[in-house]
């Protein structure tokens, strides 16, 4: 069972895990149920709740406390980086999605194995028709793009900062959650100057992928974003903070500040050969984010636990 109560979230980094990842391994002939009832060989947890259970018990970590520094308000936050610590060191079993995130745990005297997030490259694929279905849609065509929770630590105040000095649409897909989240009336009255298109189906988001231009991914802090990988299997160019855990990723544009992002994104724009070459760059880093090798060193993975 893939155990992620938040499925009423209509977009989210870990529910497009679980549910793509979950699919992959029926078609390869195994029972998944996410958030079943009942005696399964495997519980796979992917939430913040802890699970009391002897055998079988498989944490997945999507965000480390280094990676959810800037997410809640100061006194949530420090309460939240402790309990984090707490909820790792109960599962014998961790995995994490890069080797970044692993030297963090280890950091901590806690122990992980590294499982990169793959992507759904039957939906996310490099296709023409997928971004005239989107500008047929929207009416939106040769974009700056992001794709994430409308939040103060995905970057929204730098994305906007940018989009100050273009005259191309600036487009956000996701949703924007309330509950603790830092600054978020702020968050929303910068939404206004851009345009927000709140959450969108798996399939659309494709589509938009296909349809823009440039990915300005400006996070505040990650572990291994699936967005990434998804950009690169459509071969859209994608400009980053430069972050530690993107440190084995040279098919991104990593930038120090908003005037690096405004260089890159400016460049991308205008020159066509620079952005074939970081396109081809994606498209050929997409080769590493296979579903198919993801669910085999799995299935590997949940053997060696069951003995």
């Amino acid at each position: 069972v893939m155990r992620f109560p938040y499925a009423q979230i209509p977009a989210h980094g870990v529910k497009t895990y679980v549910y793509t990842v979950s699919r992959a391994l029926e078609e390869r002939g195994h029972r998944v149920d996410v958030n079943g009832k009942g005696d399964y060989d495997i519980v796979h947890v992917h939430d913040i709740w802890p699970v009391f259970r002897k055998r079988g018990v498989v944490y997945t970590v999507h965000g480390t406390p280094w990676s959810h520094r800037d997410l809640f308000f100061s006194p949530v936050n420090l309460g939240y980086r402790v309990y984090l610590r707490y909820l790792y060191k109960l599962y014998p079993h961790l995995i994490v999605p890069s080797e970044y995130a692993r030297g963090e745990l280890e950091s901590m005297g806690i122990r992980a194995t590294v499982l990169h997030n793959p992507v759904d490259q039957e939906t996310f694929r490099r296709e023409r028709s997928l971004a005239e279905r989107f500008e047929e849609e929207y009416g939106l065509r040769d974009f700056v793009l992001c794709v994430g929770t409308l939040s103060w630590s995905k970057g929204v105040k730098e994305f906007v900062e940018v989009s100050r000095h273009f005259d191309v649409p600036f487009v956000w897909i996701g949703p924007h959650v309330r509950v603790f989240t830092r600054k978020w009336r702020e968050t929303r009255r910068l939404a206004r100057e851009i345009t927000w298109l709140g959450p969108l189906p798996h399939e659309r988001v494709a589509w938009a992928m296909n349809a823009a231009r440039v990915f300005l991914f400006l996070s505040h802090g990650e572990t291994n974003p699936i967005v990434l990988g998804e950009a690169a299997s459509v071969g859209l160019p994608s400009v980053v903070f430069d972050l530690p855990v993107y440190q084995d990723k040279d098919f991104v544009i990593k930038v120090k500040d908003v005037e690096g992002a405004k260089e890159e994104v400016r460049r991308l724009l205008g020159d066509k050969s620079y952005w074939n070459m970081w396109s081809n760059k994606a498209l050929e880093a997409s080769k590493t984010y296979s579903m198919e090798r993801h669910v085999e060193n799995l299935e590997k993975y949940y053997a060696s636990i069951l003995g």
